[in-house]
């Protein structure tokens, strides 16, 4: 806005403005390829990639002007985007995890402050990114505390246990979040209609279920004979259904999409 002069851009001359300067970008495919990219290891995979459907997708992507409205509707109603491949390979993030056991449970936090704790032990407090390029993906998500913490709080939320975890106060006096204090967080669930739907002629049954419809990946056989040892000690179909839950979430592959 404020150079009036003439400035050389990509092989080209001329008096251009900002916008000029973003449409000789845009006029290159390779922008395309570097956003389709990027919304790859974002919502399909950051391990796994396809090259020929990246292309094909950067190229309609590039075709359509850039609509990514239509990028989206791509891949999301594409048959690929659901292939074992590209299932649980990807670290949810902590609104993901939160948001996810919300919807596997149907349950809702007690006190609005609860979710807010949860946020801040692990980092990801809704409105306050860190800085201007957001929050980590993936691997970055994960160290050994926070590890620790995700893994049990399927006990703290569902079984109402004292979180082990103190949330640290990021040092802005600005940011209200701070006054937010560990405590036990009440998330009640109605169990009843989870059980009836869930509950088949046998144990190894019910868990399969239950294992099909938390985790998006199968855990291994190790891991299954401990979730059905703990869930076998139940006194009826209740709590059998509320320890699978509790050990099923708190296994490693519940926190992959």
């Amino acid at each position: 806005m404020h150079d009036e002069g003439t400035k050389d851009f990509r092989g080209k001359r001329g008096n251009f403005s900002g916008d000029d300067i973003l449409e000789f970008i845009l006029e290159d495919e390779q922008t395309a390829e570097f956003i389709t990219n990027k919304i790859w290891n974002y919502f399909v995979s950051q391990d796994v990639v396809d090259k020929e459907i990246v292309k094909s997708l950067a190229a309609g992507f590039y075709q359509s002007g850039y609509d990514i409205e239509k990028l989206m509707k791509s891949i999301f109603q594409s048959s690929w985007f659901y292939e074992d491949r590209f299932m649980g390979n990807r670290i949810k993030s902590p609104i993901e995890l939160v948001v996810g056991m919300q919807f596997h449970t149907g349950g809702s936090f007690v006190e609005e402050t609860s979710p807010l704790f949860i946020q801040r032990a692990m980092s990801q407090i809704l409105f306050y990114p860190p800085n201007v390029g957001g929050w980590p993906q993936g691997r970055e998500w994960i160290d050994g505390s926070s590890l620790t913490f995700r893994m049990s709080l399927p006990a703290v939320m569902l079984r109402n246990e004292e979180p082990t975890i103190q949330a640290k106060d990021d040092g802005d006096v600005n940011n209200l979040t701070n006054q937010v204090r560990k405590s036990k967080i009440s998330f009640p669930v109605e169990w009843t209609p989870i059980a009836n739907r869930f509950i088949k002629d046998n144990t190894e049954n019910t868990l399969s279920e239950i294992e099909s419809f938390l985790l998006s990946r199968p855990t291994t056989a190790e891991n299954r004979l401990l979730v059905s040892k703990y869930a076998s000690d139940a006194t009826n179909d209740l709590e059998m259904v509320k320890r699978a839950y509790v050990s099923y979430m708190s296994l490693p592959e519940y926190q992959l999409n």
